[in-house]
């Protein structure tokens, strides 16, 4: 799963937390929690999402 969210400082920060262990705990899924904001690179979220499906693949 990927979880695409703004700059994480509301209630987002404790709703991830929640589905991150949830989905470990009970489906052993991945998580890849992406944060943007106005000053996000293009180039570091490539990288990232690369790496996700290198590892769930």
């Amino acid at each position: 799963m990927i979880y695409l969210t703004p700059f994480a400082c509301g209630v987002d920060a404790f709703v991830l937390e929640f589905i991150e262990r949830r989905l470990k705990e009970q489906y052993n899924m991945p998580l890849l929690k992406l944060t943007v904001d106005e000053h996000t690179g293009e180039a570091g979220f490539d990288t990232r999402l690369e790496a996700f499906l290198d590892m769930i693949g």
